[in-house]
């Protein structure tokens, strides 16, 4: 996405090919790459679109993260019920600031994240929230932060 973008915004800076403007890439052929040639980026977003539909990842689905201590959020997870349709990835440790491992975490947060159709959502927002508050009240473990579509999470 964000290659095509770039190169569609030079390739926009260029003379007519009327008066001698030319485009020249030496990138790997792609989905991408083609799109510039196509002059088609609604053609590329939709086709990114059906390929994230395909492997549930957003925009076609929603996301919650919830982050917290492993056991906090083990415990959340626990405490949850969601539907059929949805999913969960981890808890994984946080990766530290430039997204790298190098031995252990720089941090003792972790994160799940829940994909989940559009059609469940405010359902299941509501059911997260709840689930929240029970547990705060009920002081069973360390408290969890919950966003919800994050452009950051994955």
């Amino acid at each position: 996405e964000t290659a095509l973008r770039r190169w569609l915004n030079a390739a926009a800076l260029v003379r007519s090919f009327a008066v001698g403007g030319r485009v020249v890439t030496t990138a790997s052929p792609s989905a991408a790459l083609e799109a510039l040639v196509r002059w088609d980026p609604m053609g590329f977003a939709l086709w990114e679109m059906d390929e994230r539909a395909e492997i549930g990842l957003p925009p076609a689905v929603r996301t919650a993260a919830i982050t917290g201590s492993e056991r906090a959020v083990q415990v959340f997870l626990e405490a949850i019920t969601l539907p059929d349709e949805a999913r969960v990835n981890g808890p994984m440790p946080l990766a530290d600031s430039t997204g790298y491992y190098e031995g252990e975490a720089d941090s003792d947060l972790y994160r799940a994240i829940i994909f989940f159709p559009y059609a469940v959502g405010a359902k299941l927002t509501h059911h997260l929230r709840s689930i929240k508050a029970s547990l705060a009240a009920l002081k069973k473990s360390e408290p969890v932060q919950i966003r919800c579509d994050g452009l950051d999470i994955l």
